[in-house]
């Protein structure tokens, strides 16, 4: 989301240790129900309305972002982005360490990996 700088509107941010609560949790459950993992789409109709359960686990989406998620049980999650890094990092925000973005009709898909924090 874009939560700070100029740019920022003063919402909360989840912490390190809210996302890691919320993917052990979430992880627990797909180990119950024996999945191996949950993929979120993105809504094509609304923007960024109705993609609850994509921001519940990236915190990423909002202001019309529009987002998917890869969310495995075993590995890294992987988020794709409707945008451009070079504008608008939400995935540096919700700590994601893998990221792929997509102009609206740029055939490149640019991907950003980065350490975890």
């Amino acid at each position: 989301m874009i939560n700070s700088g100029e740019r920022g509107f003063g919402l909360p941010k989840f912490s390190h240790g809210e996302r890691e609560r919320r993917w052990r949790r979430v992880r627990q459950r797909m180990r119950e129900e024996q999945l191996d993992a949950i993929i979120g789409f993105p809504n094509q109709s609304r923007r960024d309305q109705f993609q609850a359960d994509i921001r519940y686990l990236t915190h990423i989406g909002g202001h019309q972002t529009e987002a998917a998620v890869v969310f495995q049980l075993f590995g890294e999650v992987t988020a794709f982005v409707r945008g451009s890094p070079d504008t608008y990092n939400p995935a540096s925000e919700a700590k994601i360490r893998q990221a792929v973005y997509r102009h609206a009709g740029q055939e490149k898909i640019e991907t950003a990996t980065k350490p975890d924090r």
